[in-house]
């Protein structure tokens, strides 16, 4: 069967596919050394760790690693979604298969300037920090590392957008379902609650570790995080838009099937009446109607319960809570 990674560049294959424990683990030693080592070369090791500022210095390891970790569990997600979203696609193998890559091809040109773009983001914010001429080792590091993070992110924020448009697509396609169940949509509900808690867990890792009251509220982490917490809420329901557009046509045009034979019924029933006939079954029938009305205006039209969107509310909150009690320790340190 198809996926979204048919096609994928060398970057994305790199991120999405499981690695074992141990690349992971030391490819996450290395990153976490590099910054101490670059200090060890500076001469200011002990003070680093003396003063605790060595804090800020791991946000881009710390987020590049995590990048790692969590862009398999995304390709799963993904893949999961597409699967179980397949049986209600009324197209042969061959051409959802085409449907699919078509859908989720992305220009390499796109995808090197989106990087480059991120990275010289992350490079020109890097090089705001540490600018001392006693620092200059950390100073390259703090730079590089930001830019690998950045241009990290930018790709990741754009292959999650550019996923929407494989759904998006199969959408378009005819569909056989049964409006009262949505377990074939499910799935895209989960996806985009775990895109979403993939960002929102990447702020708060970002945030735990430049907790400093001296500088949480700079302007360079203001530009980063306010946008960044608003890219979840955003991908949670762009991602499932098209879902929720076939449901809601879905159940308009049975709710007005089921109403013009309410009203058909209604007359019949109003002249049976008149005429002093039994009307018993046609009462039943007027009461199985009403009763079908009732629960296709109870139909659900986005893929998500109330469980996932209090999720995703307290996740997005998380960020929030915890600048707030920067601030609070800040007053209370510094009163």
């Amino acid at each position: 069967m198809a996926t979204f990674d048919n096609q994928a560049s060398f970057l994305r294959k790199f991120l999405s596919q499981p690695r074992p424990t141990w690349v992971t683990f030391v490819i996450s030693a290395v990153l976490l050394l590099v910054p101490f080592l670059a200090a060890q070369l500076d001469g200011l090791g002990a003070e680093l760790i003396r003063t605790g500022s060595w804090r800020p210095l791991l946000i881009g390891p710390v987020i590049i690693i995590y990048i790692l970790i969590v862009s398999p569990i995304l390709a799963r997600d993904d893949s999961e979604a597409l699967r179980a979203f397949r049986p209600i696609v009324q197209l042969d193998d061959q051409t959802f298969s085409r449907v699919v890559e078509r859908a989720g091809y992305i220009k390499p040109l796109y995808e090197i300037l989106i990087l480059a773009l991120g990275a010289v983001f992350g490079a020109w914010l890097g090089s705001t920090w540490l600018h001392d001429s006693s620092s200059a080792w950390l100073y390259l590091c703090n730079i590089v590392l930001m830019a690998v993070m950045f241009g990290l992110l930018a790709v990741v924020v754009y292959w999650s957008i550019q996923e929407t448009r494989v759904m998006a697509a199969l959408h378009q396609q005819p569909l056989q379902f049964d409006l009262f169940d949505l377990s074939p949509f499910e799935p895209i509900g989960r996806q985009s609650l775990g895109i979403a808690l993939t960002f929102v867990g990447g702020i708060t890792l970002s945030l735990l570790l430049s907790v400093d009251p001296q500088n949480l509220f700079a302007w360079q982490n203001g530009i980063v995080y306010v946008p960044l917490v608003l890219v979840p809420v955003v991908v949670f329901f762009l991602n499932m838009r098209d879902t929720h557009r076939v449901l809601a046509q879905a159940k308009k045009s049975e709710t007005e099937i089921v109403e013009r034979r309410l009203a058909r019924a209604a007359r019949r029933l109003t002249g049976q009446i008149a005429a002093s006939e039994s009307a018993v079954a046609l009462a039943a029938e007027l009461n199985a109607l009403a009763a079908y009305q009732k629960f296709l205006r109870n139909a659900r039209t986005w893929p998500y319960n109330t469980a996932m969107l209090r999720t995703l509310f307290v996740s997005v909150l998380i960020p929030g809570t915890i600048a707030l009690a920067g601030r609070v320790m800040e007053g209370f340190f510094n009163p």
